[in-house]
């Protein structure tokens, strides 16, 4: 069985694979949600002695710290996907193949045809609308579900699991 998919990176697109990214699909390791409860923490300590120089030190970095992860989930992939916006704007073809995933890129900057095969891959990650085929901790393939092309989203998500160990495939939705 082949499935094929030919993907165009959107800023849409990019935008949620880099807020995943941050996570891994895990609400609780976001650190825009997890910074305002520890300034609020940070808070009440400093009520409760006001004293302590140390919490308001700590409750000042923290703040620093929240404005700074606001930007990097908010500015920074904006910023990013414009430095390479053209390099996106060129369709990437993928054939998922029994035994591994062909990519070719008609980007001139990085044109070519390269090879993965299933056990190479370092993890899979299924959100509602994608999958994000990490190659290695901080790369992966994206491939929204719309743009597959032949075959079906069903088809590539038993494909990937019949051939990625079961730990390394991961479904971040209900549905």
């Amino acid at each position: 069985m082949k499935i094929e998919a030919t993907t165009k990176m959107t800023y849409e697109v990019y935008k949620k694979y880099s807020s995943f990214n941050l996570t891994k699909g895990k609400w609780y390791k976001n650190p825009v949600i997890f910074m305002p409860v520890l300034i609020l923490l940070s808070l009440i300590n400093i009520i409760l002695q006001p004293e302590n120089q140390t919490l308001i030190i700590l409750l000042i970095i923290l703040i620093v710290a929240e404005i700074a992860m606001i930007f990097l989930v908010n500015y920074a992939p904006k910023k990013y996907y414009k430095s390479v916006e053209k390099m996106f704007e060129t369709p990437s073809n993928y054939t998922f193949f029994d035994d591994h995933i062909e990519i070719i890129s008609g980007n001139p900057m990085v044109s070519g045809t390269s090879n993965c095969k299933y056990d190479l891959i370092y993890k899979v990650y299924e959100v509602k609308d994608c999958f994000y085929i990490y190659i290695s901790t901080v790369q992966a393939y994206i491939i929204p579900k719309a743009d597959i092309t032949e075959g079906t989203a069903e088809q590539l998500r038993a494909l990937l699991q019949s051939r990625v160990e079961r730990k390394k495939y991961k479904v971040c939705y209900k549905g």
